[in-house]
């Protein structure tokens, strides 16, 4: 069973939440709900649950408030949102999990078995929310975490050289020389990095344009920071060199 709690200030997301939880999700028991942060607070202190459904906006203090006021987490978080495009950008690059109201019945099973998971194998996700709260400090994330089959860690994003899918996973490599098999798959990274001058260099292999010493056309090939090299195909290699080009402004 999983312990849950709601935090919401708007009555109908309580009882929307309540109700998908009885009728799809019967190994959530839901122990109590608050409309405010501060009440949140109280109850979470109170019946010590293994979830909480979080409400971002809510009057006198956000749920960021209420998670910043207990340090010593011990329960996952689902944030439940109707907007705020800057907040839901930061779960993305922090990997935490989040419902957009009107809430989705699929999402939310997904949600809630996606903490099933993480609270049988005892995986400690506070490397998420401290990244999730140095992302929210920021008008663009700067931290990624990388989710791998133990645990998850974070990575500045300028650390990160390329990504390669291999088979189910993704191979994260970093400019100290490490790698890291990540059970995201590419296409999620593809999609958060969309804007952030990461490169898909082939069907397999996302790269760090602010990573690439050189660009070889003659040999049809791109060097890293650190001098690692991969081919490039001769359809990719001319939007390659413009994408270079308009990063560092070379006329």
């Amino acid at each position: 069973m999983l312990n849950a709690v709601i935090v919401d200030d708007e009555v109908a997301a309580i009882k929307s939440i309540e109700l998908i939880a009885t009728k799809y999700c019967p190994e959530v028991r839901i122990l109590g709900n608050a409309q405010s942060a501060a009440d949140g607070v109280s109850l979470i202190l109170r019946t010590n649950p293994d979830l909480v459904f979080l409400d971002i906006e809510m009057p006198l203090g956000s749920g960021f408030d209420l998670l910043e006021a207990i340090p010593d987490r011990t329960f996952e978080v689902i944030f439940t949102t109707a907007y705020n495009h800057y907040a839901v950008k930061a779960f993305k690059y922090s990997a935490v999990d989040y419902l957009l109201k009107p809430i989705s019945i699929d999402e939310f099973i997904e949600g809630v078995d996606k903490v099933s998971k993480i609270k049988s194998n005892t995986i400690d996700t506070r490397t998420k929310y401290l990244s999730l709260f140095e992302n929210l400090n920021s008008i663009l994330p700067n931290k990624l975490i990388i989710t791998h089959a133990t645990g998850f860690h974070h990575v500045d994003l300028d650390k990160i050289l390329y990504f390669v899918k291999e088979e189910n996973t993704t191979i994260v490599h970093e400019l100290n020389g490490g790698n890291t098999i990540s059970v995201r798959p590419l296409k999620e990274y593809e999609d958060i990095l969309f804007d952030r001058n990461f490169f898909k260099l082939t069907p397999t292999i996302l790269i760090n344009l602010i990573h690439v010493a050189h660009v070889n056309k003659s040999t049809r090939s791109v060097t890293f920071t650190g001098g690692t090299s991969i081919p490039v195909t001769s359809e990719k290699l001319q939007q390659l060199v413009a994408s270079v080009d308009r990063l560092w402004n070379v006329k």
